[in-house]
């Protein structure tokens, strides 16, 4: 009896993960033909600045997959939880083989790149689009930050899961507001995150080794990366967004210190 109400579960979230992506692309296909000129055309013609704030910023990190791995990794080590771990970290994977290409192949500008082109169509100016940023389908930082959330859904409480999902929704929208991404790249984003996630869940319910991998003995693996990962991501992005990253997330490891001294197996 226990085990065909499981199935059923199982079959049940199956069906609401299909009609979730499914009904998130067709949407991002109505955005792409009804709605991503007209909001470009708003944000364009009504220039935000609010989203600028180095907290704001901050908040918009938690799309960039080295940010989402790094605070993974120091939370699974904190409170011991390294085979969770390795649900997201290969989601996260997953999310990279399937957005990278599509950026390539798709090819298509950011809204802020649109505006910098018409405006060099308009005054005759030579237009070199090999410096363009072509990249802006899908997102990536909506397809990341959703994947991780839905890779840590079944393993957390309601109101987590439900903190998850609102930064989640702040980093598509922030991705919006800042003319990085349309509106149909988000949505096209979050589809596919939410279905890397449950195809890797998938795939570790079914996975006897995976099961069965100890991850515990790669402590010492794990605490060498919460160092590296941080000095290389300083090499690469700059010292300015490398400081909104220590902002944000310095106090973040000090909760999760924190929290780990008060209760060990807490359920995030």
């Amino acid at each position: 009896m226990q085990q065909e109400l499981s199935e059923l579960r199982l079959k049940q979230n199956k069906l609401v993960i299909f009609i979730l992506v499914t009904t998130l692309s067709l949407i991002a296909l109505l955005s792409y033909f009804f709605v991503d000129k007209p909001v470009l055309g708003w944000l364009y013609e009504h220039p935000q600045k609010w989203h600028k704030n180095i907290f704001v910023n901050g908040l918009e990190q938690f799309g960039k997959a080295w940010v989402i791995i790094w605070l993974l990794l120091l939370w699974a080590y904190v409170f011991r939880r390294l085979q969770l771990s390795i649900n997201v970290l290969l989601t996260l994977l997953l999310v990279a083989l399937a957005v990278c290409p599509l950026k390539v192949l798709i090819h298509r500008p950011r809204p802020n790149e649109s505006v910098e082109i018409a405006h060099q169509l308009q005054a005759n100016v030579n237009n070199n689009w090999f410096e363009r940023d072509m990249q802006s389908f899908p997102s990536g930082d909506a397809a990341s930050a959703f994947a991780a959330t839905v890779a840590l859904a079944p393993f957390i409480s309601l109101s987590w899961l439900i903190v998850l999902l609102a930064v989640s929704t702040a980093v598509g929208l922030l991705r919006i507001v800042g003319m990085a991404h349309y509106p149909s790249d988000v949505l096209a984003g979050t589809a596919i995150g939410i279905l890397c996630a449950s195809v890797v869940l998938e795939i570790i319910s079914k996975c006897q080794n995976c099961r069965d991998f100890k991850a515990e003995q790669y402590r010492s693996i794990v605490a060498a990366a919460l160092i590296l990962i941080p000095v290389i991501a300083a090499v690469f992005i700059g010292m300015d967004q490398f400081l909104i990253f220590m902002v944000t997330s310095c106090p973040l490891a000090a909760g999760f210190y924190i929290a780990s001294k008060f209760r060990r197996n807490d359920s995030l």
